[in-house]
């Protein structure tokens, strides 16, 4: 914060004193009138650092201070189109050609840098979680196993079942969670094959109904008629799905409904997962997204990230759209026909 404040403050220094020079030098006498062409081409520094350091819309914020110093400037010498009117046109001008085009390849390139870090980020990762997971399962295993055995052994009403169960349960969440991290791991090899879109809900509805019961949310759904199959990893998408609509149900509160809709947009097919909760802040959005990032008490912050990196395998799209009344939307939307790379 800091830092930033002080790269903003510069380029202000830098606004106010190119801004001096240029009003305090001759514009009228043609011996020096030199002068005020040299300061005039300094804008273009503040121009320049606005965009290597904030980009785009700071690029084009600095334009937007330029224009508005060099206004009376502008009204003070304007002639009716004449020559001179012309070229400092031509110079401001210029100013937005440089603060649009520098802006948007700094941008691009501090994206592209973002993503290869990124991926370098989650490929360290992956390889770490593989290591841990492999490691863990075996123990897990066999403490879950042993548990249950011992669970059987004991007398009914014994104050040692509820601890024995607390170990069960414990293990299986740890299973789960190892389970995850050997998901999120691995490379996703797709089995495609023709999914009937209908039949694929029925089954996810079917599953999380458990949950939306215990929870006392309502489940709606909406599908759209004439659907057609699609060339999907079926296993794989039920799994996005299903997490998809049992995070909505944990997010909306007792009589809220979570509704699923899908419909056909263009050549594309569009599923929407919509509850009714408090939403997300628009900062935490991309956040979500990342390993072990998580809001919930007993969640692994793997869920999503598996979610994202399955869509991404199919091609497709997973956007979060506000609502209307309240809550968010989950949007993915897939091809209809796979293209060749995914």
């Amino acid at each position: 914060m800091k830092k930033r404040a002080n790269r903003i403050a510069t380029i202000a220094l830098l606004l106010a004193v190119i801004t001096i020079l240029h009003y305090a030098s001759p514009w009228i006498d043609h011996d020096k009138y030199h002068l005020a062409l040299v300061f005039r081409k300094l804008y273009f520094l503040p121009i320049v650092l606005s965009c290597l350091w904030f980009d785009l819309k700071g690029g084009l914020l600095a334009f937007c201070a330029v224009l508005a110093l060099l206004l009376p400037h502008l009204l003070f010498l304007w002639d009716g189109f004449s020559a001179g009117d012309l070229t400092r046109m031509m110079q401001i001008l210029d100013y937005l050609l440089i603060a649009a085009v520098l802006g948007k390849t700094v941008a691009i390139q501090k994206r592209d840098q973002m993503k290869t870090k990124q991926a370098e980020n989650l490929a360290a990762l992956g390889s770490s979680l593989a290591a841990v997971a492999h490691d863990m399962k075996t123990p897990l295993v066999a403490i879950g196993g042993f548990a249950g055995l011992l669970r059987k052994h004991l007398p009914p009403g014994s104050p040692d079942c509820e601890k024995a169960d607390i170990i069960i349960h414990e293990t299986a969440r740890l299973e789960c969670m190892v389970k995850n991290m050997l998901d999120f791991s691995r490379p996703l090899d797709l089995n495609r094959t023709e999914v009937n879109i209908y039949s694929l809900v029925t089954e996810c509805l079917a599953i999380v109904a458990e949950n939306s019961g215990a929870q006392r949310v309502v489940l709606q759904t909406r599908l759209a008629e004439n659907l057609p199959p699609v060339f999907l990893d079926e296993a794989r998408f039920r799994q996005v799905l299903i997490n998809l609509l049992n995070n909505a149900v944990q997010a909306s509160s007792q009589g809220d409904e979570v509704a699923l809709h899908c419909y056909r947009t263009g050549k594309n097919l569009t599923f929407d997962i919509i509850d009714c909760g408090c939403g997300i802040p628009t900062d935490k959005r991309e956040e979500i997204f990342s390993p072990f990032f998580t809001t919930k008490k007993d969640g692994t912050g793997l869920g999503l990230p598996i979610v994202k990196k399955i869509v991404d395998a199919h091609g497709g799209l997973l956007q979060i759209v506000d609502n209307h009344c309240g809550g968010l939307t989950f949007r993915i939307t897939i091809a209809l026909e796979p293209s060749k790379s995914s």
